[in-house]
């Protein structure tokens, strides 16, 4: 009897390797023992984060040219050249994070804690020619895991 591969639900698109699914639209994605969110390929995503003192930064993940952080001041600041296409919370500071170098192939899947994360993804943006900061990738890293973990719970909430 011939195996035929379960037709991708809505939002899915199994690729070559058919292991995993393509990002969709930064929906959390609930299976038995994860929630892991995906972003769009191909629409920015960003996610607010409060300061002291009532300011706030933004974070933007494009895949046309990376992640991005604007401070108060409207200036943009260039993280990193790699966007993130999949997010997947651990416990603490574990994750598991997707990244997709923009106009190549170059996908990359990095796990562990955000600190050696932040720190291997920083290391890769600098052979791209990105100078930021790697305490400036990691506050963009923790506000994305941040924004999956508050799906996943706003998900729970609603089943």
């Amino acid at each position: 009897m011939e195996k035929v591969a379960a037709a991708p639900t809505t939002g899915q698109a199994q690729n070559s390797n058919s292991a995993t699914t393509s990002p969709t639209t930064a929906l959390v994605v609930d299976n038995k023992t994860s929630t892991p969110i995906n972003l769009s390929v191909s629409e920015p995503r960003a996610v607010d984060a409060a300061l002291r003192g009532g300011h706030y930064v933004r974070y933007v993940s494009d895949p046309a040219s990376g992640i991005w952080r604007t401070a108060g001041d409207g200036i943009r600041e260039h993280v990193s050249p790699f966007a993130i296409v999949g997010i997947e919370p651990g416990r603490g500071e574990a994750a598991e994070i997707e990244v997709v170098l923009r106009g190549t192939a170059d996908e990359r899947h990095y796990e562990g804690g955000l600190d050696q994360i932040a720190t291997l993804l920083w290391r890769a943006g600098q052979r791209y020619g990105c100078r930021a900061e790697r305490k400036t990738l990691y506050w963009a890293l923790f506000e994305f895991c941040g924004l999956a973990r508050r799906q996943a719970a706003a998900r729970a909430v609603q089943v």
